[in-house]
């Protein structure tokens, strides 16, 4: 039985089957969790935005490019149809995503943390005007939450303002966010833990990245947060291993890893299980990835996902 369920949100514009490219994508080092940690990844994709561009509706109310696709719901049913039928308790649930995704994690942590045991982020702030409900009202129960922020991101500033304002425009058609520390304040005061210190510490692994990682940890209240601010770094993931070219997303940090340090989470917060074995190739890696590149089809077909291992590719409907 699997350890583990972690569902991967890739930023707008992007899809499920790009940040699960080994070869490109510093999300896809998820595969590696996967392998080590017995854990069932989840890639899924997004509809199209009003924009053509495939876009999650997280909590922002001020982003003219929503289509008004219920994203929420439709993940919280991927979550309830794969960890019931996987025989995963909630606390072994995760969601992670970057930019777009980072921020519909957080709606996600919003509006269902009844569903899910942590979430982690990249290069995401919570929405300054949120839409109604528990994106304005907070989640039921605390979560714990881990986050990277670059300093120099352009496109969510780390100050707080207009998301992907690259233009210059006189309009914010993406909305506006509030800041990264108004971000972890934030969730420092659903988990219970409202004007307590954290423990910091400062990683500098590669000094050709633009600066050093920063880790503030607080592990008090109801729930742990973790955030770092990577110097000198702009929007792209931060990855020890797979690097993005710094042409319009600005400077990747190469101090840490996303997806390793939900590993850490996940052996935190996660369960030991021995792994499972299966009774035909041997050869076959023993861990479902889950990449789904059209959300809407698959919301036609009733929750019908492919799966794919290391040896094959087989269709399954719950």
């Amino acid at each position: 039985m699997p350890a583990a369920l972690l569902v991967v949100l890739h930023g707008g514009g992007g899809s499920g089957e790009q940040v699960s490219d080994n070869n490109k994508s510093p999300l896809a080092v998820f595969n590696k969790i996967a392998d080590e940690k017995n854990v069932i990844v989840v890639y899924p994709t997004a509809t199209k935005d009003n924009t053509g561009k495939n876009g999650w509706n997280d909590c922002r109310s001020d982003d003219t490019s929503k289509n008004g696709v219920d994203d929420s719901a439709f993940l919280a049913s991927l979550i309830r149809e794969l960890s019931g039928n996987l025989g995963i308790s909630k606390s072994q649930v995760f969601v992670s995503g970057h930019s777009n995704g980072a921020m519909m994690s957080f709606r996600m942590a919003l509006e269902h943390s009844d569903l899910i045991g942590a979430i982690a982020t990249s290069a995401g702030n919570i929405a300054k005007s949120p839409v109604a409900g528990a994106c304005s009202e907070g989640p039921k129960t605390p979560i714990p939450v881990f986050m990277t922020h670059g300093s120099q991101d352009t496109f969510v500033p780390p100050e707080g303002g207009c998301v992907a304002n690259l233009r210059g425009k006189r309009r914010c058609e993406r909305g506006y966010v509030v800041s990264a520390q108004e971000t972890i304040d934030f969730w420092l005061r659903v988990n219970g833990q409202a004007n307590s210190s954290p423990t910091s510490r400062t990683v500098e692994i590669d000094r050709r990245d633009g600066g050093a990682a920063v880790e503030s940890k607080y592990n008090g209240g109801s729930a742990p947060v973790t955030a770092w601010m990577l110097n000198g770094a702009g929007h792209p993931v931060p990855s020890t291993t797979i690097k993005v070219r710094p042409i319009v997303v600005g400077k990747q940090n190469r101090d840490l890893s996303l997806p390793e340090k939900l590993g850490a989470f996940l052996k935190a917060f996660g369960k030991s299980t021995k792994k499972t074995n299966r009774t035909s190739d041997d050869t076959c890696n023993e861990f479902l990835i889950v990449v789904t590149d059209d959300c809407a089809a698959y919301r036609e077909q009733g929750l019908e996902y492919a799966l794919s291992g290391a040896c094959s590719i087989q269709k399954i409907s719950f």
